[in-house]
């Protein structure tokens, strides 16, 4: 947990005493991306919530996230240093990961896997006391204004180099979705400043249930090799996929049939 201290006397400690900093801030950059997080606690927050994080604001799940602070690779030992998979995580989660990408430290618990140590535990917003210094210098208030800041590089691990190919199919028919779901809030924004004749509406309709269509059987047909560690993950990003195909049919379809009956 974190410590805090107001005390303004002038003790001395014996010698160097890691503190926490109540909450942090941190900035993500790396493939693209510069995602900015405030009022972070490194006590509370752990590897986990921070690659859950990632993954809403990037799309990328944590068994191919590498987050590297200080130089030192965060490493989830679920995956080991290089997304080996759960079954080697567990087994292989100390010397993997100090071998490969990172260098995160044995903490001597095999029960505890690193991607449920906090952000304190792999020395983010640590902070250290010099003998002879003031106790003063440690505060219990930090706003996100004065919070000290951590930057984070992000990039991809070795599973996702193996991945890629099945990983860009994914992308490739989200992305075309992301082109769909552009185009129907511009025929929503155009069907509330001119009446849409019905005709126009039911070749819209049916346009858009073809591609919409489509692209679910591409997705669909997409081979996911399930003796893979990560087949999961695959499987949850082209399922996620999916689901916004088939919120945005719905959408659609009641759009349509509302501006048929008007």
């Amino acid at each position: 947990m974190a410590t805090t201290n107001t005390n303004t006397n002038t003790n001395t400690v014996a010698a160097t005493t890691p503190t926490t900093t109540p909450t942090i801030n941190i900035v993500i950059k790396g493939l693209g991306h510069n995602i900015k997080l405030e009022s972070i606690n490194p006590s509370l927050t752990t590897l986990d919530d921070l690659q859950s994080i990632v993954e809403t604001h990037t799309n990328l799940p944590p068994c191919y996230q590498r987050l590297i602070c200080n130089g030192k690779t965060l490493t989830s030992s679920l995956f080991g240093a290089t997304g080996a998979g759960a079954g080697a995580g567990k087994s292989t989660s100390t010397s993997t990961s100090t071998s490969n990408e990172g260098s995160t430290k044995e903490d001597g618990s095999e029960a505890q896997t690193q991607a449920s140590l906090t952000l304190a535990q792999f020395g983010i917003g640590i902070q250290r006391k010099r003998v002879g210094r003031p106790a003063a210098a440690t505060t219990s208030t930090a706003t996100s204004a004065n919070a000290t800041t951590t930057k984070i590089i992000l990039m991809h691990n070795s599973m996702y180099v193996q991945d890629k190919a099945t990983i860009d199919l994914i992308i490739q028919q989200s992305d075309k979705l992301n082109i769909l779901e552009v185009e129907f809030n511009g025929i929503k924004q155009e069907g509330q400043q001119r009446q849409q004749k019905e005709s126009d509406l039911l070749k819209l309709k049916s346009k858009y249930h073809h591609q919409i269509t489509e692209l679910c059987c591409k997705l669909d047909s997409i081979d996911i090799d399930t003796s893979k560690p990560t087949s999961t993950s695959l499987r949850q990003m082209r399922k996620k996929v999916l689901q916004r195909a088939d919120l945005l049919e719905k959408s659609m379809n009641d759009y349509f049939s509302s501006s048929h009956q008007e």
